[in-house]
């Protein structure tokens, strides 16, 4: 029994894998702190641009939607 804790407590194979999933654990955090800020950022963006633009009731030609040239 002595012998194969001894193995176990020598063994270092999956320290390198824990240190590959601490460092995928942070980008991750880093990459979702990133899109949240982000996305707060470009619907800011979004708001001021539909608050300046006109609604869609007319036209490039002024004239109400659905209207044609056609009598």
């Amino acid at each position: 029994m002595r012998d194969l804790t001894e193995c176990f407590g020598n063994d270092d194979s999956g320290g390198t894998s824990l240190e590959y999933g601490l460092i995928a654990a942070g980008i991750a955090v880093g990459l979702t702190m990133a899109m949240v800020s982000l996305g707060a950022q470009l619907k800011s963006n979004f708001a001021q641009i539909s608050g300046r633009t006109p609604p869609a009731s007319s036209n490039a030609l002024g004239r109400p939607a659905g209207a044609t040239d056609r009598p």
